[in-house]
Formats: structure tokens, sequence, C-alpha cells
């Protein structure tokens, strides 16, 4: 726990040097963002449908050991989904900020991937986000 005592953040360091933050916040929503910081995928920050499936792929290799109160398989599954669809735009529509819906008749489920940053030559932080709310 923060010393906001409204977040909580726990961060992965991995063998291979990745690291994985996980930040958990929130009053009115509550918000779920996992920044990874990676040197398994590099390409051009701009390159959004690269940047949107390596999110995927990312995220759903965190199912495993992932216990969370949103559902981060069904977010994961509406995003493939969201880049499928707009495959016949040629992607056009992919944007870094964009709040992707995946549930909620009541309180809104959605995802957002916020962005990614270049952290050195090889290295990457791709941020995405699961929120629900407004609670």
């Amino acid at each position: 726990m923060n010393s906001d005592s409204l977040t909580a953040t726990e961060t992965i360091d991995f063998d291979n040097g990745d690291k994985l933050i996980i930040k958990n916040l929130g009053c009115e929503y509550y918000i779920l963002t996992f920044r990874f910081e990676t040197s398994r995928f590099q390409d051009d920050t701009n390159n959004i449908q690269y940047w949107y499936k390596k999110t995927v792929l990312l995220v759903s290799e965190l199912y495993k050991g992932l216990d969370a109160p949103i559902d981060i398989k069904k977010g994961v599954d509406k995003l493939i989904t969201h880049i499928d669809e707009d495959m016949l735009n040629n992607y056009a529509n992919l944007k870094f900020g964009q709040e992707i819906d995946y549930g909620g008749d009541e309180i809104r489920d959605f995802l957002t991937i916020d962005k990614v940053e270049k952290l050195t030559d090889k290295k990457f932080a791709i941020t995405i986000s699961f929120s629900t709310g407004a609670l």
C-alpha cells in the first residue's frame, strides 16, 4: 500500500531483465494498471498495431498467476476482437488511450492501452489499464 492509502504497487523483476509494475488504484473507479518493461519486442512506438498485439501476448501470459477483481481475460478477448475488426481499416482506428468497453450494464468495464515508451535502444515500456466504474 502506498502512503496515499488509495493506491498499491507491486513490482516483479524477471530473470531476463524485464520488469512488471502493477498498480491498484481508485475510488469512484477501480483501476488495475500493468506496466511491462521489456526487451522482448522492439519496434517504432508509433506502430500501434504491433504494440496492441504484443500487449495481448504479454497480458495473456499473466493469466495463470493473476488473481484480480476485474475480468482481465474478458478484456483481452475484447481487445483481440477490436484488433481483428479494425484489420479491414488497415488498423487506422487503433489509438493509445482509447477506451475499449468489454462489459457491464450498470457498472462499466473497459480497458485502455495507455502508451508505449522507448526506454533504451532495446527496452520498451507498455502500459495497459483495466477499469471498472463508476462504482
